[in-house]
């Protein structure tokens, strides 16, 4: 399920963060260029538990080393 499809299901969320390899950042499902670059992102694991509405949306990433 990608990003945009998880936001979907969870309408009474107030804010969400992408987490990555031990990075979090602040997600604004109405930002059209923030739904751009991470929307399409699997989630690869929803961590809850944030005490003001906020979800975790932990997200596939395999970061690719360009060659020299």
């Amino acid at each position: 399920m990608t990003v945009l499809e998880t936001i979907k299901l969870m309408p009474n969320m107030k804010n969400f963060l992408i987490e990555a390899n031990g990075s979090c950042y602040p997600f604004n499902h109405n930002d059209s260029f923030l739904r751009c670059v991470y929307g399409d992102f699997e989630v690869e694991r929803i961590n809850s538990g944030y005490e003001d509405g906020t979800v975790g949306l932990e997200v596939k990433v395999q970061f690719v080393r360009a060659s020299a």
